[in-house]
């Protein structure tokens, strides 16, 4: 049984009448008010009817994010906020470390393009959520040789996930877990 939360969300204006709409929200993150980050602010889109055609679309980019720790001044947002140059690193070098994003909304992932801080062998699993505390993984990079700072991992056909995670299992010595961004690659799932 999914436990749930209730949102009120007012808009008013001088003259109008307010306007009220209840969101009733079930699953994961839960937000937790002054643990939970602030999303950063997003330009509006206007919806059009046309997005929902199966079109590659670039997604990753200033969603929400979590850690399992993180350094001083290297938060989680730090990763997938397009800025290659800031990072998330994990607060610790403990293998297990992990990273993960909120896609806000479900995707047929084609490829998952990573960027780590710099040239090291860092060996991850990406994960995807499949219910409320179950992972799977979807690509295991565990014993990887390589050293590239960017590195995109095909997804096999019908890979859908809402909720990304990357767990690393392999560090350099004496570094911690770090990335600098992810895109995710693919459709909206229909």
């Amino acid at each position: 049984m999914c436990s749930s939360d209730l949102t009120v969300i007012r808009a008013s204006s001088p003259g109008l009448k307010d306007a009220i709409i209840k969101i009733n929200t079930t699953g994961l993150p839960k937000f937790v008010e002054g643990e939970t980050p602030a999303v950063a602010d997003r330009p509006y889109v206007r919806f059009t009817g046309n997005e929902a055609k199966a079109t590659a679309t670039i997604f990753g980019i200033d969603n929400p994010t979590s850690a399992s720790s993180q350094a001083q001044g290297h938060i989680s947002r730090m990763c997938g906020d397009g800025n290659p140059n800031t990072f998330w690193q994990a607060g610790n070098t403990d293998l297990g470390s992990w990273w993960q994003v909120d896609l806000e909304r479900f995707v047929n992932i084609e490829q998952v393009k990573l960027t780590f801080p710099d040239e090291a062998n860092y060996g991850y699993k990406i994960e995807a959520l499949v219910d409320e505390n179950t992972w799977k993984t979807i690509a295991d990079l565990s014993e990887t040789t390589s050293t590239d700072k960017v590195r995109t991992e095909k997804m096999a056909a019908n890979t859908t996930a809402r909720f990304l995670r990357i767990t690393f299992t392999k560090m350099p010595v004496g570094k911690a877990a770090a990335l600098a961004e992810i895109e995710v690659l693919g459709e909206l799932s229909k």
